[in-house]
């Protein structure tokens, strides 16, 4: 594991990643996946399968979207859309690295317990990138 990691996951208990972090993890799981054989261990093991269990708090888990198409069923309640029931409500957002929108996200917030939030993100900007990173959290945060 990279030596950067420790400290990334063990901030994930408090706090959300920054877009750094963020792209430090994705680029990592980017890399290897284009290169076939990683020059680096990556910091995060991808995933084959959806959870089996809901995911505690602060967990991170990484996904590639093309292998593992329903990975957002975690087995947590989910705030609906008002119009249509049967979908999620999924807010979408675009985060800045360097003045450039790097990094593209969701985010789904909780019916039963008003702390809990799933993000997921993704690399945008890189045709090939098909691997999504998705935080749990009991952090509420506010956006000024």
């Amino acid at each position: 594991m990279n030596s950067t990691s420790p400290s990334i996951f063990e901030a994930t208990h408090a706090r959300w990643l920054n877009v750094d972090e963020i792209i430090t993890v994705l680029s990592s799981a980017h890399d290897g996946l284009c290169r076939g054989m990683p020059t680096a261990e990556p910091i995060l093991q991808q995933e084959v399968a959806p959870p089996s269990s809901p995911p505690t708090s602060g967990a991170v888990l990484l996904y590639d979207r093309v292998a593992v198409r329903n990975y957002k069923v975690d087995g947590h309640d989910w705030i609906r859309k008002r119009s249509n029931p049967a979908k999620i409500r999924e807010d979408h957002v675009k985060l800045r690295h360097n003045g450039e929108y790097r990094v593209g996200g969701t985010y789904v917030h909780s019916a039963d317990v008003d702390t809990l939030h799933r993000r997921v993100y993704r690399l945008i900007k890189t045709a090939e990138e098909k691997a999504d990173i998705a935080c749990e959290g009991p952090i509420k945060q506010e956006f000024v």
